[in-house]
């Protein structure tokens, strides 16, 4: 920057060692050092960066997405098999897994017995309603 006649010099030579001792050895933060400085936090971070010092803070690491049981496509193909039209059905789309989960064990609760339906399709209710009965 000192052979541009155009360019201020921000920071001298002291300054970028300075810096780079709060920065690096003493482990401040480039809040206190611009502070200290009497600079910009902005204009600190800027020549950290530029000297190839300055780590970004790491962003959080996104959680793993969980299994929170049958999806609701899967639950919408139980109360189709319990009878409800596909278009009522489908109609459930924007609600809630626990909902569709209640609106299954009440049907359940007022139909008789069925033998051939499968065992598989009925137990699908049972984990969800468990989950939402813990959230």
């Amino acid at each position: 920057m000192e052979n541009d006649k155009n360019k201020t010099v921000n920071y001298t030579k002291e300054q970028e060692a300075q810096i780079t001792d709060l920065y690096v050895n003493q482990k401040m933060s480039v809040e206190d050092i611009a502070k200290q400085l009497d600079k910009p936090v902005k204009s600190v971070r800027g020549k950290l960066v530029s000297m190839k010092i300055y780590v970004k803070a790491s962003a959080p690491v996104a959680k793993a997405k969980k299994n929170e049981g049958p999806s609701k496509k899967e639950l919408t193909k139980v109360l189709e098999s319990l009878g409800f039209s596909a278009t009522g059905a489908k109609g459930l789309e924007n609600a809630t897994k626990g909902a569709i989960a209640e609106v299954i064990e009440r049907v359940r609760a007022n139909m008789p017995a069925v033998e051939d339906a499968p065992a598989a399709e009925y137990a699908v209710e049972a984990d969800v309603t468990a989950q939402a009965d813990a959230a």
